[in-house]
């Protein structure tokens, strides 16, 4: 069960324990999203750009983008060489719209939540606000970042001396 964490898939008691956190998932998701080079974790260069990501602004993941990426992997798997509206053996069209159902599901908005922070946290690590980006000393980040102090504390200072 390729949308599943484990190999042994599918829990009948936990049925949420896994879905939709396979590592084909995330290195699907990461081809079409980032670009093909990106899946390759030993390729920093390629990992760090944004690809589509960056180009639509894309900071988080949604879940019609998890929905989108598992109904391509389900068709990749699939013997069909075309994609079909009616076609009663893979029914794409049936598969997208379950997930999206369940994702979309109120009741189910906890474990949503918990699946989408787990997605952010395989694609956009870099973003996490658990990650505190540290500036190398001397670079323009750096010089910006003092320059935002300094501005800071000189609107501190000058609304501390206009109410002397």
């Amino acid at each position: 069960m390729f949308v599943y964490k484990s190999a042994t898939g599918f829990d009948p008691a936990d049925p949420w324990k896994g879905l939709l956190r396979s590592t084909l998932l995330v290195m699907a998701f990461k081809h079409v999203f980032i670009a093909p080079s990106s899946i390759d974790d030993t390729d920093v260069d390629a990992a760090s750009k944004g690809g589509n990501t960056e180009i639509h602004g894309m900071k988080s993941i949604t879940t019609t983008s998890i929905i989108y990426v598992a109904t391509q992997v389900q068709f990749a798997l699939l013997s069909t060489s075309f994609w079909s509206h009616t076609d009663q053996v893979t029914n794409s069209e049936t598969f997208y719209m379950s997930l999206f159902d369940m994702l979309e599901d109120p009741e189910n908005a906890i474990r949503v939540q918990e699946l989408l922070e787990w997605w952010d946290s395989k694609i956009f690590p870099h973003l996490r606000p658990d990650v505190v980006m540290v500036f190398v000393i001397g670079s323009l980040f750096e010089r910006i970042q003092q320059l935002n102090v300094q501005e800071a504390l000189a609107k501190v200072v000058a609304g501390a001396g206009s109410d002397a």
